[in-house]
This record gives C-alpha cells, structure tokens and sequence, in this order.
C-alpha cells in the first residue's frame, strides 16, 4: 500500500507530496491528482477523529465495568 506523506509549506518553499518513493510539488499535480489528495488528508482527518472517538468509548466501558464491579461487591448496610 502507498503511503502520502506530505510537507507543510515553509517560508518561500512549495509544498511537495512524497509518494511511490517519488517527491512531488503540489503545485505542479493535476486537477484530478489534487482533489484525490484533498479526499486522502479527509479521510485520514475522519479516521483519526474515529480512532479518538473508539478511544473515548472504549474508556467509558472500561470505567462502566469497574462501576459495575464495585456495585456487585458493595454490601447493603
């Protein structure tokens, strides 16, 4: 699977892609090659949202569970 790792533009440089093992201006890409690598840095931005939203779930079960446990234990006074 390729991966897209790409530079953030730093004073006077052009933002540039590496892909394939291949360095790209984002400049020089085509239309169609631009909106593709807009959908890609999306998609990753919807996938770390996901991964941090599973990540806050799996948290609340896990604090459910140790609620769940003490509430069995507790004897009635």
């Amino acid at each position: 699977m390729n991966k897209v790792n790409g530079n953030v533009e730093q004073a006077g440089k052009k933002p540039k892609i590496i892909f394939g093992g291949n360095e790209y201006s984002v400049d020089d890409l085509s239309n169609k090659a631009k909106n593709i690598l807009g959908f890609l840095r999306r998609a990753d931005e919807e996938l770390a949202d996901l991964r941090y939203s599973l990540d806050k779930v799996n948290l609340a079960r896990k604090q459910a569970i140790a609620d769940l446990s003490d509430a069995l234990n507790e004897k009635d006074i």
